[in-house]
């Protein structure tokens, strides 16, 4: 079975500029890829997508996404996001205008 990789796109439906496709892989009888040297004991986050697309995450020892880690590292952040939270639940929250956003959504070819 052939191993299809799923490319993130932009708002136009075009492979975003960080994407680099390097190989197409075909698994062995096991279901097993090799990914090369430059993955060799890493660990990643195996996500399938229900079009049957599979996406590798490269992770921390944390197991989350690789661009998630730094949140986990950021006693500052952790806070904020915990007062944000608690604001919420207490009800203190902010009136946000989203009606130029709806706007530039509208405008923006699917």
């Amino acid at each position: 079975m052939e191993t299809w990789w799923e490319f993130p796109l932009d708002h136009r439906g075009r492979i975003a500029d960080n994407t680099i496709m390097e190989a197409i892989k075909k698994s062995d009888s096991k279901g097993r890829l090799t990914l090369g040297n430059e993955f060799a004991e890493s660990t990643f986050i195996v996500e399938r997508k229900k079009n049957g697309s599979i996406l590798l995450k490269p992770a921390v020892s944390l197991v989350v996404p690789k661009e998630e880690a730094w949140f986990y590292q950021n006693q500052q952040a952790q806070k904020a996001l915990a007062a944000g939270l608690e604001d919420a639940k207490n009800g203190k929250l902010s009136a946000i205008d989203l009606s130029k956003d709806i706007v530039l959504a509208d405008s923006i070819d699917d």
